[in-house]
């Protein structure tokens, strides 16, 4: 029995050992155990082998920020890193050749490419987003940080005293590049707001596009509704008065639909937009209410509602006066088909 109970200790302690590096640089790491139960010829090529995709999927990582990036300092170290790490790419395929007669094990390089699919997928996503930089940096300091830990292994257990060199050089250089990364992540730019642009708009919470439309009185949407519904607007109407064939008097009365609309637009945009900037002054006051905000709210609801009416009425008050045919042939002109 106790003989059992330490067998079973044993094995225990053997597995927690193979598993120590289940985690390195935030990533699984099923070749670094692989790595720890090789030795000699075989611990070379395994690590050789894995070390070239790694590096490829460095460089893949740095030629994709180098396509989306503005920052000097992130440009360089993408470059850096394609230039150094192709060439130890051939370096480490020369030697596999040279010293051991065999091209990169296939089987280690999809084990480390299994190994980094997660946290590559998830840089090469945010290098898409609104700050690549970060992510490239991000996605790069884990990325080194395993290479680091399986050099640190290769100074233990390589054959070659050549491969010693290269794994400290790699530890001596990739240590150093993860500390700049840390330091220019501090001093990245946040993401800025998407209405950064409005600070310099007439009114605070419009666009200066949004205040433009309304005191031009134009849809800006407004009529959607109507419009994807087969109710035509009287502007593009007129627009297309040709190609619809049109009489003097269909474009007459549209025309007059159309300036009614425009001036009952110009007129709401204009308390719309002198309501949204007293909402605006009142709060970069820092003296509005509960109440007070609901009150305005109220009022700008009821002016947004009148604003929607005169653009929605102007499209059934024109659909009134087309046939089918035009309604049909209108839609297909702005691309909606014969729906």
């Amino acid at each position: 029995m106790i003989r059992r109970i330490v067998a079973l200790t044993l094995a225990l302690g053997l597995a927690l050992a193979q598993t120590d590096h289940s985690q390195h640089g935030g990533m699984p790491m099923k070749s670094m155990g692989a790595l720890e139960r090789l030795s000699g010829k075989d611990f070379d090529i395994a690590y050789m082998s894995m070390m070239i995709d790694h590096h490829k999927g460095a460089v893949e990582m740095a030629q994709a920020i180098l396509k989306v990036s503005k920052d000097a300092r992130v440009r360089k170290a993408a470059q850096d890193i394609v230039a150094v790490q192709n060439k130890e790419i051939g370096q480490l395929t020369a030697w596999l050749k040279g010293w051991y007669g065999v091209a990169p094990s296939r089987m280690y390089m999809d084990m480390m490419r299994g190994d980094m699919k997660a946290m590559m997928d998830a840089a090469m996503a945010g290098m898409k987003g609104k700050s690549p930089d970060r992510a490239f940096l991000e996605g790069m300091i884990p990325h080194h940080q395993d290479a680091i830990d399986m050099s640190e292994l290769a100074l233990k257990k390589a054959n070659k005293p050549e491969l010693k060199k290269f794994a400290r050089e790699v530890i001596a250089v990739q240590s150093r590049e993860i500390g700049q990364y840390r330091e220019w992540l501090k001093t990245l730019a946040a993401a800025p707001s998407p209405y950064v642009a409005q600070l310099e708009s007439p009114v605070r919470g419009l666009s200066a596009q949004e205040v433009e439309d309304l005191l031009a009185g134009r849809g800006a949407g407004y009529a959607r509704t109507a419009e994807l519904n087969g109710h035509p607007g009287p502007a593009h109407v007129l627009e297309f008065k040709e190609q619809l064939g049109l009489s003097p008097q269909q474009v007459a009365e549209i025309g007059r639909i159309r300036e009614r609309m425009a001036q009952g637009a110009k007129a709401l945009g204009a308390r719309i937009v002198a309501e949204e900037k007293a909402l605006s002054e009142a709060f970069a006051g820092g003296k509005i209410t509960p109440e007070a905000l609901q009150e305005r709210l109220l009022a700008l609801g009821a002016l947004y509602a009148e604003l929607r009416m005169v653009h929605l009425k102007a499209h059934l008050e024109v659909t009134l006066l087309l046939s089918r045919q035009q309604i049909l042939r209108y839609n297909q002109l702005r691309g909606y088909g014969a729906s």
